[in-house]
This record gives C-alpha cells, sequence and structure tokens, in this order.
C-alpha cells in the first residue's frame, strides 16, 4: 500500500508547482465505467490500490526465487542471501548493534523490475487505453489529458519509485514472515 501510494504521489507532484498531472486513477476509473463521477474515481482508485497490491506481492515471489536462499546460515537461524554467479559477495551493510543488514540487489532488483512494469504500463496505458478511452477528455489531446510524453514520463517514473520501494520493504520484512525450513 505504501509503495501504491508513493507512485499516486509522484504522479500527481507536477500540481504542486502548478503543473498538470497525469491523473490515472480517473482515467482508468472513467474508462471502467464510462463517466467520470464519483464511482468512476472510487473505481479507478480501488482497482489501482488491488493491482498495486497484487503488484507488490508479484515482486515479493521474484525476490524469494532471485535474491533468497531458503536456507538458514550455520548457527544463526537468520536467511541467508546468495552469491551471485561468480561466487562474489552482495554489497552488503550493516549497522554494529542494529538487527538490520542492507543488501543493495533488491533495490537494484526492483529499479529494473519497476522499469520493466513501467515500460509495460505505458505500452498499455498511452498505447491503448488514452488513444480509445470512452470519454474524449481523456483521450490523447483532449481537455483532461496530458502529452503523450508528459503521461510515458509520469508512468516510467512513478513505477521505477514503485519497484524500489516495494524491494526495500521485501528487503526487510522477507526475513521476518518466510519460515525457514
Amino acid at each position: 500500500m505504501i509503495s501504491t501510494a508513493l507512485l499516486l504521489f509522484v504522479l500527481y507532484l507536477p500540481r504542486l508547482w502548478g503543473g498538470k498531472a497525469f491523473d490515472l486513477v480517473r482515467v482508468l476509473g472513467s474508462a471502467v465505467v464510462g463517466r467520470d463521477n464519483q464511482q468512476s474515481r472510487f473505481m479507478g482508485m480501488t482497482a489501482f490500490f488491488l493491482v498495486g497490491l497484487l503488484f507488490a506481492v508479484g515482486y515479493g515471489v521474484v525476490a524469494e526465487i532471485m535474491l533468497l536462499d531458503e536456507s538458514p546460515t550455520a548457527g544463526s537461524g537468520a536467511m541467508q542471501l546468495t552469491h551471485d554467479d561468480t561466487g562474489a559477495e552482495a554489497p552488503v551493510a550493516s549497522q554494529p548493534g542494529l538487527p538490520l543488514r542492507f543488501d543493495a540487489r533488491f533495490p537494484m532488483v526492483g529499479t529494473v523490475l519497476g522499469l520493466i512494469h513501467g515500460l509495460v504500463i505505458t505500452a498499455i496505458v498511452v498505447g491503448i487505453i488514452l488513444p480509445r478511452h470512452p470519454l474524449p477528455k481523456y483521450r490523447l489531446g483532449g481537455e483532461e489529458s496530458v502529452s503523450r510524453s508528459q503521461a510515458t514520463a509520469g508512468i516510467l517514473v512513478s513505477h521505477l519509485v514503485f519497484g524500489t520501494t516495494v524491494m526495500l520493504f521485501h528487503h526487510q520484512l522477507l526475513r521476518l514472515l518466510l519460515p525457514l525450513t
């Protein structure tokens, strides 16, 4: 939920300096409902957060498959992070006295996943939804729309933030939630 909220925050940032923000929630909700009202806004927000949760779970599955080894380290009972193909240690930092370890692979993988996710969503939204939106004001060039480049930039940057944030949370929380075998 936090990552999805940050994604929305990034999308709406241009409003802080008087610019036009890409209102993805309103665009999606009105595309589903066929009109622009409170119901479409609610549908857009609900669908947006539910899909965000599903993607966050998907990112967690990727993290578990790619970055975590389920075998506990000798005597510590903590999850051990895997090594890369060369056998080199991952960049891990820890603060003495704190029970945290930071593995830089998690935000790096999150950024790459966010970029891929953002490219797919951009293709769907900018390439399919906006040109065929049921309400003319949300189509490209409509009174409520932003330019193709603004929509693309907003979607890509917000999904980079989403991916990085999700993976930072997974990095710290997966060790607590996954049962050790």
